[in-house]
């Protein structure tokens, strides 16, 4: 594998940086501690649970819309800025009003925006990289925003300055990013692919479904934790302090395994990654469930999270950067993103909520480890067993087309990149650029990447 130096394009890639970077600066202030607010107006864990539950199901199909609305626009720039605007108008709203109603209202219609902004930015962000086993150097940017600074700050804001200056310092972030989309400069054609094509994707054999079904059991895990585990803290005495405490220790691994993602991804292959994160999330559980009697402890496992999220998200957004339709890019990503964050979050939540309501958190965390280390074995089994039917060494290629500009998205700027990169003459680069332009031009190649 060609080892890719962006720091030739620094300007133009300097952009996704900070906006991942500001954006989930703003959201540490914001999307962990919705549970503490919510039970602050006066939820209990059972109702917190169940709308929680909801709340995914109602929102999941806003990804996918938004996404497809931008690829047919081609107006991503446009649709993402309003996306921003949207849902921190509605957040802040939220803070304002004094009525439980009104405040699940608000935080409903703000979901619908903001589940537009992260398949719309990981989709134009892979489009602008010239090589996107890249992905993770941008995206670790969001990692540094989210726990290395946002984090500690939110713990510390909470404790102190209560839930107000959060909402404050959240607007604050989002407005900071939305002033860099503005000066977003990327052009993207208006797609004619139909939208259910999407759904042919996921089905069209037992590799890619599998893929699906384990990236459900990991948002099943994502929703657990996203609704209980500062419940979880709460319930053991923490005002709010090891909360920040925990998103921080949860970034410290997830920046340097972005870093090395390809190289990680590589050797395990885009499957085996996947897999790999089933058991990390199911040691995690395990741990809340044996260990975690004092608020501090939650701190000895939370560096685990980095390395499973850092994996999991680099690998998913490039697997299915690679099945993507041709002009879907958007729409995949926004379909991912809900099938994850959405509908397996939500049936977390949602069985996570009955079981904490019935035998209590730590059980629920116990069984919830139960549950995700038996899917892990089930999926590994099916890999080592060949009943998946190609092994991994095709997705090591993934990583060698691209190295050719061979993949969906390969434009002639990412060939010329990278021969340029192999000690490829730019001529001979050139010539090469053009035949694909020819090519593509006649309809006789295309651009997708096909998985067997």
């Amino acid at each position: 594998m060609v080892e890719h130096d962006d720091s030739k394009s620094t300007p133009r890639l300097l952009v996704p940086k900070l906006i991942y970077f500001f954006q989930f600066l703003g959201n540490a202030f914001f999307t962990p501690f919705v549970p503490v607010f919510l039970a602050q107006v006066g939820l209990g864990n059972g109702e917190i649970g169940t709308f929680f539950s909801v709340r995914p199901f109602i929102s999941s199909l806003a990804g996918p819309a938004w996404g497809y609305a931008s690829d047919r626009l081609g107006m991503h720039k446009l649709l993402l800025a309003v996306a921003l605007a949207g849902s921190a108008c509605f957040r802040f709203c939220m803070v304002l009003s004094s009525s439980v109603t009104w405040v699940i209202g608000f935080l409903i219609l703000s979901d619908f925006f903001s589940k537009a902004t992260g398949p719309i930015i990981d989709s134009t962000c892979l489009d602008m990289l010239p090589d996107p086993s890249l992905y993770g150097k941008q995206r670790l940017w969001g990692a540094i925003g989210w726990g290395w600074i946002g984090a500690p700050l939110a713990g510390i804001v909470l404790a102190e300055y209560g839930i107000t200056a959060m909402f404050i310092c959240h607007l604050a972030g989002v407005l900071v990013t939305l002033s860099i989309v503005l000066h977003l400069n990327v052009k993207m054609p208006a797609s004619r692919s139909s939208p259910w094509q999407v759904v042919s994707v996921v089905v069209k054999d037992r590799r890619t479904s599998l893929f699906f079904f384990a990236n459900f059991v990991l948002g099943q895990g994502f929703g657990i934790v996203g609704s209980f585990l500062f419940l979880f803290l709460k319930e053991l005495g923490d005002k709010g302090l090891f909360m920040g405490f925990s998103l921080m220790f949860t970034c410290i691994t997830e920046v340097p395994v972005m870093y090395y993602c390809d190289r990680i991804i590589k050797r395990m292959g885009l499957m085996r990654s996947i897999f790999f994160c089933l058991f990390g999330k199911g040691i995690r559980f395990l741990y809340y469930f044996t260990f975690v009697y004092e608020p501090a402890m939650v701190l000895v496992v939370e560096g685990l999270h980095g390395i499973i999220f850092g994996i999991f998200w680099t690998a998913g957004v490039q697997y299915v950067h690679k099945i993507s339709p041709k002009e879907l890019g958007a729409t995949m990503q926004g379909f991912y993103g809900s099938w994850v964050h959405g509908f397996g979050s939500g049936v977390g939540s949602l069985v996570g909520g009955w079981l904490a309501e019935s035998l209590g958190l730590r059980t629920m965390f116990g069984l919830a480890a139960a549950w995700t280390l038996v899917v892990a074995v089930i999926c590994c089994t099916a890999d080592v067993f060949g009943f998946l039917g190609v092994s991994n060494v095709e997705e090591d290629s993934f990583y060698e087309q691209f190295d050719s500009g061979t993949s969906r998205g390969g434009t002639p700027e990412r060939q010329e990149a990278s021969q340029h990169n192999n000690g490829v003459d730019n001529g001979e680069a050139k010539a090469k650029a053009d035949s694909a332009e020819t090519c593509i031009a006649d309809g006789k190649i295309n651009g997708n990447i096909q998985t067997n």
